[in-house]
């Protein structure tokens, strides 16, 4: 089966996003590479390989986002890669793979081998949840850190600035907020 056109583009817009705000983080922000990354694209053979060794086809919202990031980490957030699916994990029952964890939480999600389904887990507990839904909220955080230390910024900024330079700022930035929001709303 393959995806939609629409649901194609929402992930390379999402993905598109995560490395330039992955590269803001690093480049402005002094994040480490560690902790603000989108790895290379997965090519077909190592997505085949892949669902070979596991004996079941990946979900297909999550094998399009493999063939435009093998992988993305931000913060304490990994959305896993063909060579990080975690296998075997204590915060999940047999018979799920892990395919994004957040350090320090036992929130996973992963893939049911039975079904082929993706789900949520939170203290052992399943809830069905969409893959894409996941890294827009792994967009939303990397968005929301940028967004922190660009306000921390400013207050140091704005200590040495005119009024009318504050209000040009804040103009711009509700202005970013507002296409944040609309992107969001859209999704």
């Amino acid at each position: 089966m393959l995806m939609n056109d629409e649901k194609t583009k929402d992930l390379q817009e999402c993905v598109e996003k995560l490395r330039k705000g992955c590269k803001t983080l690093v480049e402005e922000f002094e994040y480490s590479e560690e902790c603000a990354k989108v790895f290379p694209p997965a090519t077909d053979e190592e997505i085949e390989e892949l669902e070979r060794s596991l004996k079941f086809p990946l979900p297909e919202d999550y094998k399009e986002f493999l063939k435009l990031a093998n992988g993305v980490i931000i913060d304490h957030t990994e959305i896993c890669g063909t060579d990080s699916i975690i296998v075997k994990d204590s915060w999940l029952p047999d018979g799920y793979l892990a395919i994004s964890c957040s350090d320090n939480t036992s929130e996973r999600l992963a893939i049911s081998k039975e079904d082929g389904r993706v789900y949520l887990f939170w203290e052992l507990q399943p809830e069905e949840w969409n893959f894409t839904h996941k890294l827009k909220n792994v967009l939303e955080e990397c968005e929301n850190d940028i967004y922190e230390y660009e306000s921390r910024r400013k207050q140091q900024e704005n200590a040495k600035k005119s009024p009318d330079e504050i209000k040009r700022d804040e103009e711009e930035l509700d202005n970013f907020i507002a296409e944040l929001n609309q992107f969001f709303k859209e999704r």
